[in-house]
């Protein structure tokens, strides 16, 4: 019973710390990101495409910790 409480509590703390570093939001916006990407005419502006790739790469390495 002990170990159940135990589980329990860091189940609860895990999910209170999801909520806090909104993890299925940034999943969200590395779908929209990863899919922006894929254009076609994703490379043609150089400055936006290294934007949106520092974007998704740090969203990425945050959910990647979870």
């Amino acid at each position: 019973q002990e170990e159940k409480e135990k589980l329990e509590a860091l189940y609860h703390r895990i999910s209170d710390f999801m909520v806090l570093f909104d993890i299925l939001g940034k999943e969200k916006e590395i779908t929209k990101l990863e899919v922006e990407t894929a254009s076609s005419d994703f490379w043609n502006d150089q400055t936006n495409a290294q934007r949106v790739m520092r974007q998704l790469d740090a969203r990425k390495a945050i959910v990647d910790r979870w």
